[in-house]
């Protein structure tokens, strides 16, 4: 009976929405190797604050480009993943994967956050607040692009 009650509880609780591991607004990028990075909010959290995860894939088939996850993080976030982009940061000729944020409101600041994807591991690098003043100008002017979308 207690099984019989346990079931059907999950079967209504799967049914009904309650469980939504689904992402929202799914971003991806491609790397150089054959590997992807996937980057998505999570479907439970508001768009305008929580988290984004980084999903990095190795594709061995075309046909199957999520089979072989490498690696991930996870970071939080002010608004909704708008763009990603590479660009080399550090001048060190491994292009860093940057994550646009807008944020809700009146303000519509841009964040930016820089990740390094260097031996099958994403770690974070550098965040930019859309207010902040004084950072690394690179980063600033690729701010001041996003801004425009």
């Amino acid at each position: 009976m207690t099984k019989l009650i346990l079931s059907s509880f999950i079967f209504t609780v799967i049914s009904t929405g309650i469980v939504q591991a689904e992402p929202i607004n799914p971003k991806q990028i491609k790397l150089a190797h054959d590997k992807v990075v996937v980057v998505s909010e999570p479907k439970y959290e508001p768009r305008s604050i929580g988290s984004f995860s980084l999903m990095l894939y190795k594709i061995y088939d075309s046909k199957y480009p999520y089979d072989n996850f490498v690696s991930g993080a996870v970071s939080e976030r002010d608004g909704s993943v708008i763009k990603l982009l590479l660009k080399d940061l550090d001048k060190d000729k491994s292009e860093e994967l940057i994550v646009f944020t807008q944020s809700a409101g009146s303000g519509s600041y841009i964040s930016a956050y820089a990740f390094k994807v260097q031996n099958d591991r994403i770690t974070s690098y550098l965040s930019i607040n859309g207010e902040t003043s004084s950072i690394n100008t690179t980063l600033k002017s690729l701010l001041k692009k996003a801004n425009k979308l």
